[in-house]
């Protein structure tokens, strides 16, 4: 997420904010603020990356966008996309077995 950091840190500059600035104009902890800015948090919350992104009247959608990211719903849209590939190619037997290690995989979840 050091791209989301770099993102921040440019729409910070341009405002003139500090991260306790920021903090306060989103309601977000400073801490977390912080390890946002500094790229530390390697998967922020879309609901707290909307947030501060709200504070620069912006969306999360605009965020991800400007740090050349996919949203978390394009990352899944693909990857449903090529999974439903992959068990197009297989035969009954097959994709039952896999039926049974996702059940299991959800029951340890």
């Amino acid at each position: 997420m050091a791209l989301i950091a770099e993102t921040l840190q440019k729409w910070m500059r341009d405002r003139g904010l500090s991260t306790h600035a920021l903090a306060r104009l989103s309601n977000v902890p400073q801490t977390t603020v912080h390890r946002i800015v500094s790229g530390d948090a390697l998967e922020p919350r879309r609901t707290t990356l909307e947030r501060i992104a709200r504070s620069f009247g912006r969306s999360a959608n605009d965020l991800y966008a400007e740090s050349s990211l996919e949203t978390p719903s394009q990352s899944l849209n693909k990857r449903s996309q090529e999974l439903a590939a992959v068990l197009d190619t297989l035969n009954d037997d097959q994709l039952a077995a896999i039926l049974e290690v996702a059940r299991q995989l959800q029951k340890s979840a």
